[in-house]
């Protein structure tokens, strides 16, 4: 476990500790809190265009926001707060998916490496087009020197290619995860109003 998330899991036993937080957040209740992660997905056709992309913000007091882009029916910002259990199993799901230690361009050679493989031998060329261009960063420790970004642009067609393969399944189980949250985000912001 990283004493980055060692710091913030304390954090969280903490905010366990005290009253329940309100299930409604505004916008700016998270601008107060430190980012933890940010997930973007960008459709490539639409990329140029200003607030295109899905932007999905956990902050370290359990604020989230998802941003959606102007073509959505959503589109909008909309806050929630998770309850410190919900938003510490989250947590816990992120640092086990070792997303964070990812080299995306080792893994990316790897893959490449792979698919000349597969076509030497005769397999079939697998294409998926229009594929977003999805970004996970995640943030460090405040006054920290950078940031880890990983970013994936051909997630289905490399799963197409190695259906198995531990380190793309982790990161699509990531991404669906982060979508059903912009979801959840969403549907809680529909019922306040």
């Amino acid at each position: 476990m990283s004493p980055e998330f060692s710091q913030r899991l304390f954090a969280l036993i903490l905010l366990g500790l005290a009253p329940a937080l309100p299930a409604a957040a505004a916008a700016s209740d998270c601008d107060a809190a430190d980012p933890v992660l940010t997930y973007t997905s960008t459709p490539p056709l639409l990329a140029p265009q200003a607030s295109s992309s899905l932007v999905v913000t956990l902050y370290a007091d359990g604020c989230t926001s998802a941003t959606f882009p102007n073509h959505d029916l959503r589109a909008g910002v909309h806050v929630a707060r998770l309850d410190p259990a919900s938003f510490s199993k989250l947590l816990t799901e992120i640092e086990a998916s070792e997303l964070r230690q990812l080299n995306a361009a080792n893994l990316a050679a790897r893959l490449s490496e792979e698919r000349m493989l597969s076509k030497q031998a005769g397999g079939s060329v697998h294409a998926v087009r229009d594929e977003n261009i999805v970004s996970l960063v995640f943030h460090g420790p405040k006054g920290a020197l950078s940031d880890h970004e990983l970013r994936w642009a051909s997630l289905r067609q490399d799963l197409l290619y190695a259906p198995k393969d531990r380190e793309l399944l982790a990161l699509d189980s990531m991404l669906r995860r982060l979508e059903q949250l912009a979801a959840d985000i969403h549907a809680e912001s529909e019922q306040r109003r």
